[in-house]
């Protein structure tokens, strides 16, 4: 990921199995700023962050880097912007040759077990949006 991702982008990211960013990338939740709440991030987000870390990023709408991301664990691997391709050739290359069906379970079975399915959660959090 290059440039900004802001609300909705940053919802998207936390979502994904792996981000790459660079160094100069951008990422924040400014929908508080517009006073509105980002309903994805609600439902999303204490499972993938602690708590507090959670109604910082909400609260403030605060814009932060790709290293702060990393250490949140919004980003998988922050790498210079001639470093994306390759982190990712060198990622489908550990997965190369792996039975897709196990990965995909795999996957799916990590998301059930850490909680990152919150389907109600993010629905209860819409309704109130709403």
């Amino acid at each position: 990921m290059e440039g900004a991702a802001l609300g909705g982008g940053c919802e998207l990211a936390c979502i994904c199995d792996w981000v790459f960013a660079t160094p100069e990338s951008k990422f924040g939740l400014p929908e508080i700023n517009l006073w509105v709440f980002p309903p994805e991030a609600i439902g999303y987000f204490p499972r993938l962050f602690r708590y507090r870390n959670t109604v910082d990023l909400v609260l403030t709408g605060r814009v932060f880097g790709a290293e702060e991301a990393a250490r949140l664990g919004l980003v998988s691997r922050v790498v210079s912007a001639d470093g994306i391709g390759p982190a990712v050739e060198s990622l489908l290359g550990a997965l190369k040759g792996k039975s897709a069906f196990v990965l995909r379970e795999a996957c799916k079975t990590l998301r059930q077990t850490a909680g990152f399915v919150p389907a109600e959660a993010a629905l209860r959090a819409e309704k109130a949006y709403l």
